[in-house]
């Protein structure tokens, strides 16, 4: 029965419901067959004789407890920490990601704009409770067409720690150019991340300047400094909908002093575009 014997026993009863969607040496991903009504994600997360890597997940269960409960976040149901065997399993709520919802619909800069107020709501919620989250990218994001949440919290830090954090964490290609270039870490950082998403989104889940340029030269043109083309899908809109623009490049300005300072201020929408 492949490797389902890493399975904590308490979660015996799920054996029959779910199907492994990942299979790494590190990483084991079960989610819910398609004919269950109440969806759960069981993630294991393997570190064998790796005791730095065991305490981030403990860490990870420990963050996703203290923000269970909160709107905008994925909430874990449960946690089970293996310390002999160094394994932690959360047990979360499945929901659809970003990237699987945007596979079959195309969105108006109206929803675009939601997703992005909503993003920062959960990322208030996150920094409310001492953390900053520094890993925003699509994949991350869960959205079934209402509501948009985070999840996957091993990539937070502690507020104090950010000046301080030197890992390079994230995916490179929503990252923000400080981050690239020096590990340098900020609320600004987190808000060019979330520009980047809703770029991506409007230019139909493309970076900038690409398919144009290679993956390669289009991101060095970005983390340079170089302005974004206007994505896609707003070319054909009116004038007045392009505002949303002006706000995502605030977001993704290339100079951190140039952005929103603040979630709260960032989270304020052009006129257009509030509800």
């Amino acid at each position: 029965m492949e490797d389902y014997n890493l399975i904590p026993k308490k979660y015996a009863s799920y054996l029959g419901v779910v199907t492994k969607y990942t299979d790494r040496p590190d990483l084991k991903v079960y989610k819910s067959n398609p004919y269950i009504t109440h969806k759960i994600c069981m993630k294991i997360i393997c570190c064998e004789d790796d005791e730095e890597r065991f305490k981030h997940a403990v860490k990870e269960c420990e963050i996703t407890e203290t923000l269970r409960g909160k709107p905008g976040i994925v909430w874990m149901l449960d946690c089970d920490i293996d310390s002999a065997n160094k394994r932690v399993t959360l047990l979360e709520e499945e929901e659809r990601t970003l990237p699987d919802y945007l596979s079959s619909e195309e969105l108006e800069p109206i929803y675009v704009a939601h997703i992005g107020t909503g993003i920062l709501d959960s990322l208030m919620q996150i920094q409310r409770a001492g953390f900053l989250y520094i890993d925003v990218h699509p994949g991350n994001l869960y959205y079934d067409g209402k509501r948009i949440k985070i999840g996957d919290f091993g990539s937070v830090i502690k507020m104090e720690e950010a000046e301080t954090y030197c890992g390079l964490t994230g995916v490179k290609s929503f990252m923000a150019p400080e981050v690239w270039k020096e590990k340098r870490y900020s609320v600004e950082s987190v808000l060019y991340s979330v520009g980047m998403v809703l770029y991506w989104i409007l230019n139909r889940c493309t970076h900038p300047f690409m398919p144009v340029l290679t993956e390669k030269d289009a991101f060095m043109k970005r983390v340079n400094g170089e302005e974004f083309p206007i994505p896609q899908i707003l070319q054909k809109y009116p004038e007045d909908m392009k505002e949303l623009y002006k706000w995502i490049q605030k977001m993704t300005a290339y100079d951190p002093e140039d952005r929103y300072r603040s979630f709260e201020e960032a989270r304020k929408l052009p006129v257009y575009y509030k509800q």
